[in-house]
């Protein structure tokens, strides 16, 4: 999840959104980090400008300096135009420390003064680093983030997802190169509260832009978020084969539904476990096996497969499209950021993930229609659905919601068991409820919205 952001509500809002993220999304560094350690790590990045454009693209030593890359200008650019102004000798506080320099992207980081742990990380451990001496001015703002659950390869793809975005001008933050080019630093805590034996860390640091996450969101917000997803889904992935061939499917779904429910690895998967039975446990394996005998590791008669199969566009999808995940200057957005669950899947689940994580209210856990209709309208103007995404849409929403909350069953109840998180799954499982179960009301509102200009489908509405 996003760390690198203030939150603010919207004009008249509760704090009931507020307070209900924070719980779920209180600090959680796996990875605890020292200023000592972050200066460790520091010497993997350029010292100074001189010696960071002399150095070459390739995996170290010496050559000729590489090209300088520029975003396109934009809300994003505007934003760290903005913030990059001179505090005028003043001590800065954090509010007026600039991000660190797009224009270069072998800038300086300077030398690291404090560390600040984030809340917001769900999976990963992030800190806001505070620096000196950096080529942007005299002090600058970097996002360090421990990926504890990310492999170096899965990494890697996400590095090359990122350069595939900035070539095509998208907004979002970019990882920082090391002095060899390279992005990931592989380090092992010497610092405060490092565990004995500890394996090495993955870390990559990125552009810490500023902004804020919209804790509840209006019609403009989710337009301009239906734009931006449109913007994503767009970029051409059949130029990009090696980004298709890196990329896993939508990691929070059936791909790791289905070994949780069947391989004999997964302990939930034997009879004799305590969550073998659980309704939950049993709704996943239904929809990822049907009414395979048990033992069986596949059916692709099943729910899920055949949705799977179906033939609709497919695109570089962000996975985890929360408020958490985006900043915002006012009504408009600055960029989509955190793009840890990235995949090549169905664009039309990206839209179905985003109305989850954004088109709910947080006090009554119900749909707000209104604002699921100024997502899809702005995603339609930019990227028209096709007529079979539009006449499916309620199972990939219902896949969506179902993906939410099998990854916070297992992280907060198998693979990081916590007590004050372990019922997290709920909501999400009544709002899937009241999608498909017996009263028809949402379901019925949802069609008529998609049947109805600028959408329509179902054979254009049986050709009228």
């Amino acid at each position: 999840m996003a760390a690198a952001a203030t939150t603010t509500t919207a004009g008249g809002a509760d704090t009931a959104a507020a307070d209900a993220r924070t719980a779920l999304y209180a600090n959680t560094c796996y990875t605890k980090l020292s200023i000592e350690d972050v200066k460790a790590i520091w010497k993997f990045y350029p010292s100074d400008l001189s010696a960071a454009t002399a150095t070459s693209g390739g995996g170290g030593g010496g050559g000729a300096a590489r090209p300088k890359t520029k975003s396109v200008a934009g809300s994003r650019a505007k934003a760290l135009l903005r913030v990059a102004r001179s505090d005028g000798g003043k001590a800065p506080d954090v509010t007026s420390i600039p991000s660190t320099a797009e224009d270069d992207e072998y800038a300086s980081l300077g030398t690291p003064v404090s560390l600040t742990a984030l809340s917001g990380g769900l999976s990963n451990s992030n800190y806001r680093i505070v620096t000196s001496g950096g080529c942007a001015d005299t002090r600058q703002l970097v996002l360090l983030k421990v990926c504890d659950e990310k492999t170096v390869d899965e990494l890697d793809a996400l590095v090359r997802v990122s350069l595939v975005l900035k070539e095509n001008g998208f907004d979002t933050c970019y990882p920082i190169r090391k002095s060899d080019g390279s992005f990931v630093v592989l380090y092992t805590p010497i610092g405060a509260g490092a565990a004995a034996n500890a394996e090495p860390a993955r870390v990559i640091c990125f552009e810490f832009l500023r902004g804020r996450n919209p804790v509840v969101p209006t019609a403009p917000i989710l337009s301009s978020v239906g734009h931006t997803l449109a913007e994503l889904h767009s970029i051409p992935i059949h130029s990009y084969p090696e980004i298709a061939k890196s990329l896993p499917e939508f990691p929070m779904g059936y791909v790791q539904m289905l070994p949780f429910v069947s391989s004999p690895a997964s302990p939930v998967s034997n009879p004799t476990h305590a969550l073998y039975a659980h309704p939950l446990v049993t709704t996943f394996r239904t929809q990822c096996l049907g009414d395979a005998k048990t033992g069986a590791t596949s059916n692709p008669n099943a729910p899920l497969p055949k949705l799977l199969a179906l033939d609709v566009p497919k695109a570089i999808l962000h996975g985890d499209v929360f408020l958490e995940n985006m900043m915002f200057d006012g009504q408009q957005m600055i960029a989509l950021i955190d793009f840890e669950e990235t995949c090549i899947g169905h664009a039309v689940l990206d839209v179905a993930m985003t109305i989850v994580g954004c088109a709910y209210s947080a006090t009554t856990n119900q749909l707000d229609l209104k604002l699921t209709h100024a997502l899809l309208s702005a995603y339609h103007l930019h990227r028209p659905f096709v007529p079979l995404e539009l006449d499916t849409f309620i199972d990939w929403l219902s896949y969506a919601l179902l993906s939410i909350a099998f990854w916070r069953f297992r992280q907060f109840n198998v693979r990081a068991p916590d007590p004050k998180r372990a019922d997290a799954w709920k909501p999400i499982v009544e709002r899937r409820d009241a999608l498909i179960g017996s009263d028809s009301t949402l379901r019925d509102a949802l069609r008529a919205m998609l049947r109805a200009a600028p959408f329509v489908s179902s054979a254009a509405v049986a050709k009228k």
